[in-house]
């Protein structure tokens, strides 16, 4: 759920208004210690990504030019916090990213996208998101940062250190794998 800012409320972070920070801080926490989560997968580690992006949000909030984006730009701000977390902690490794060039990429088939659509509708969130993070690092952080956050296959590339190619690779794999669990998990809930 996105939070809902007056039209002066960035204005006023802007300026320092301590109160103004204070509500920018109370309305978006949750939904930004949420991103941290999606990739780091422990509180503890999403806590520190959490405090370390706030810190980059309240230094760099003079730089936001359109203030109707300023959740985007936050989220964008975790994610990219986050990346450097698991980087600089070593928790994010090369071999967590296949490369595989002869995965056949078909983005254009409609019965597929139509089923996936189906196939959504029938879990929750919850459930939607336990089995994401349940998916190997690589194919998880390339799925969040492509499918949730809307970077680019470059945009991954720059920031991991992988081949746009790799990133395609390991979002497509991601999407099957998830397709894949969600299909078991409703096989197995009609069964019992």
């Amino acid at each position: 759920m996105s939070p809902d800012f007056d039209k002066n409320l960035i204005k006023r972070c802007k300026k320092g208004d301590t109160k103004a920070l204070e509500e920018l801080y109370r309305k978006t926490s949750s939904t930004l210690l949420g991103v941290c989560l999606r990739y780091t997968k422990n509180i503890q580690d999403a806590e520190d990504v959490f405090h370390e992006g706030f810190i980059k949000i309240l230094k760099k909030i003079n730089q936001v030019n359109d203030e109707n984006k300023i959740l985007s730009w936050m989220i964008r701000i975790m994610a990219n916090t986050a990346i450097n977390f698991l980087k600089k902690n070593k928790k994010l490794a090369e071999n967590d990213f296949e490369d595989n060039l002869d995965y056949n990429v078909n983005n254009n088939d409609e019965i597929i996208k139509n089923d996936e659509n189906l196939i959504l509708n029938m879990i929750s969130e919850h459930e939607l998101y336990k089995l994401i993070e349940d998916l190997p690092d690589g194919y998880r952080i390339v799925l969040n940062l492509y499918a949730i956050e809307g970077y680019t296959h470059k945009e991954i590339a720059e920031m991991l250190g992988i081949s746009v190619s790799t990133s395609k690779t390991q979002y497509q794999k991601a999407k099957n794998k998830l397709k894949k669990a969600i299909e078991e998990k409703l096989s197995f809930n009609q069964k019992h």
